[in-house]
């Protein structure tokens, strides 16, 4: 290749074309035909540059740089440009927080309105929408006919209390009836047995039955028959009275009321708690008063219903 460019520097430009090269050398013959046609002046010394040093500087240009030349040229060169390394100007080439990806379910906590909120009415403070509404348009509610009728908000909820369970309190000391006292729902209440029991109060059942061997006067809002017959068969006794809100609150909270009301009672009352409980009491509802009235349910109003002359029915008395 050496010989290749020799012959060609010694030819004349107009025998350039003659000249057969193959390969590398036809390719560099061509890259160089530009040093023969025209004079390159030297900007230094103003001196006409021949082709072997034009051939020569384009050597040292197209030779690439070793590693340790690179490395110093960079060291020399290029690294004076580089800011120095302070908390100011430090920071990874990527960052380490991963973008915020929106729109994605409601899964994600960002979904539908991408963490933007809800317009109009949702924006708004203090909204209080009704259960069931539709945004304006007729709700399920009221576009689904109905029909027939339900009792269920009039239905009398009473608490529960067995036999056995006075009879255990009895056995344990909680309940004292040496002198003969009269089982309340305050008593029981003081016994732990009930806590805060709401109208119409409880009834009395007789699970347990068996177990009660204590002679014991009661009176409870209502009981059933099986227990009304095991308690007398002992030779204890029943007695159903009704109790409004008014009386079951005062029963069970005496001593506040008490303190609210205590300037307006008398030393008799506040000594004998069942004064203010009959003050209180009234008559039973309607509905209930016929069962006050029977003395097989043992009701207090059986005495003055025998005494009457006047016969008293329900609703399902007067169909039969």
């Amino acid at each position: 290749m050496k010989r290749v460019i020799q012959n060609y520097l010694a030819v004349a430009p107009s025998t350039l074309k003659k000249v057969q090269t193959s390969g590398v050398a036809s390719s560099l013959l061509q890259r160089m035909s530009f040093c023969t046609t025209s004079r390159i002046m030297n900007n230094d010394n103003n001196t006409t540059i021949t082709p072997q040093q034009q051939y020569e500087r384009f050597r040292q240009t197209i030779k690439p740089l070793k590693k340790k030349e690179a490395y110093k040229q960079f060291i020399e060169v290029e690294n004076t440009k580089v800011e120095d390394i302070s908390l100011t100007n430090l920071k990874l080439p990527m960052p380490l927080k991963k973008k915020r990806r929106v729109g994605r379910g409601t899964g994600s906590g960002r979904g539908k309105t991408c963490g933007r909120g809800r317009g109009g009415l949702y924006s708004r403070n203090g909204i209080n929408l009704p259960v069931g509404f539709e945004g304006g348009q007729t709700p399920l509610w009221r576009r689904v006919p109905k029909y027939g009728f339900r009792n269920g908000k009039f239905k009398l909820n009473y608490q529960e209390v067995n036999l056995e369970q006075i009879q255990f309190l009895i056995d344990s000391g909680r309940i004292d009836i040496s002198q003969g006292a009269t089982i309340t729902m305050r008593t029981l209440k003081e016994a732990g047995l009930i806590k805060n029991p709401k109208y119409p109060g409880i009834k009395l059942l007789a699970k347990g039955k068996e177990f009660l061997r204590s002679k014991i006067d009661i009176e409870v809002p209502r009981a059933s028959k099986e227990a009304i017959k095991a308690i007398e068969s002992v030779g204890g006794s029943v007695r159903s009275i009704y109790y409004n809100k008014k009386s079951i609150q005062v029963m069970l909270n005496f001593e506040k009321f008490i303190q609210q009301k205590g300037h307006l009672l008398s030393d008799e009352e506040k000594s004998n708690p069942q004064l203010i409980y009959k003050k209180y009491m009234g008559l039973p509802p309607p509905k209930l008063l016929s069962f006050y009235m029977e003395e097989a349910n043992r009701g207090y109003l059986a005495p003055f219903a025998k005494a009457s002359s006047f016969e008293f029915y329900n609703d399902e008395q007067k169909q039969q």
